[in-house]
């Protein structure tokens, strides 16, 4: 008699069962559900493919009470050896409540990214320099986030950045495939590092109403147009770049702070009175 074996994967039994309460479900669990679909798994699993106990995982730490509070996965340069990348796909919705930071940078990822599901304790959401795309819903993104870095992966759709977290510090979303105008006039008071170049992202900006905590704005290599307008810039800046768009008409930085760095370079007709 022949016996027949069947494989599930995460996505078949949400179908099957309905998605599990994770808060009812054990961070073993969780842990080994989110690197389920990992390519490979150095460090996560003994000789025989057994999964090690989570607190065990290289760069995953813990609390007293045995609660994952941070997942640091990041490779360091592009020549770092691949089979020392997991790869594969991230699930983020498996990711257990106690998160507060997960830093999975230049790994091969895969997958999209639906913020609501995102741990809502969560302070720093970083996975640069992967594969990961879709849309991003940055309207419903964890209350508590200060940090959140998606650059340089495969992004699409548009930026609302009129309801960021209150909280949020550092966002950066520069090469992707962005698109569309943005709105600079509702960014939180605590914001500090906006970066959104190398995208698609079109029409005038509006410098006037930036938060005075704001040190970077990176807005280079995208499809702006219109005019610039320097008067009121918050004394805080120090970096703004808004070099190749397509900005017309006189510019005057005259009125700048000394200490900002301002970079106006391949525009379209741009005149610059320094």
């Amino acid at each position: 008699m022949s016996q027949a074996v069947l494989f599930l994967t995460t996505a078949d039994i949400e179908k099957c069962i309905g998605r599990p309460d994770i808060y009812s479900m054990p961070t073993q669990a969780l842990m080994e559900i989110f690197v389920s679909s990992f390519e490979r798994t150095p460090g996560l699993t003994d000789e025989i493919s057994n999964y090690l106990p989570y607190e065990q995982w290289p760069g995953v730490a813990v609390d007293g009470e045995n609660n994952v509070t941070a997942i640091e996965w990041n490779t360091i340069t592009k020549m770092f050896l691949k089979k020392h990348r997991y790869g594969g796909t991230l699930q983020f919705q498996w990711l257990p409540a106690s998160l507060r930071v997960l830093r999975a940078r230049m790994n091969d990822f895969d997958g999209t990214v639906e913020t609501t599901t995102l741990p809502r304790e969560l302070h720093e959401f970083s996975v640069p320099y992967n594969r990961l795309h879709g849309t991003v819903d940055l309207s419903t993104l964890p209350s508590h986030l200060k940090v959140l870095i998606l650059s340089n992966n495969q992004f699409v759709g548009t930026i609302n950045l009129m309801r960021l977290p209150g909280e949020m510090q550092k966002l950066h979303l520069s090469s992707n495939k962005f698109v569309g105008a943005i709105d600079l006039n509702a960014l939180p008071g605590s914001m500090t590092d906006l970066a959104v170049s190398q995208n698609k992202l079109t029409g005038p900006i509006g410098l006037e109403g930036l938060p005075d905590s704001l040190l970077a704005l990176n807005l280079s290599s995208n499809l702006f147009t219109g005019s610039i307008m320097l008067a009121k810039l918050p004394a805080s800046l120090v970096i703004l770049k808004l070099d190749c768009n397509g900005f017309e008409g006189t510019v005057n930085t005259q009125n700048c702070a000394k200490t900002i760095r301002i970079s106006l370079k391949y525009n379209a007709f741009l005149t610059v009175i320094a």
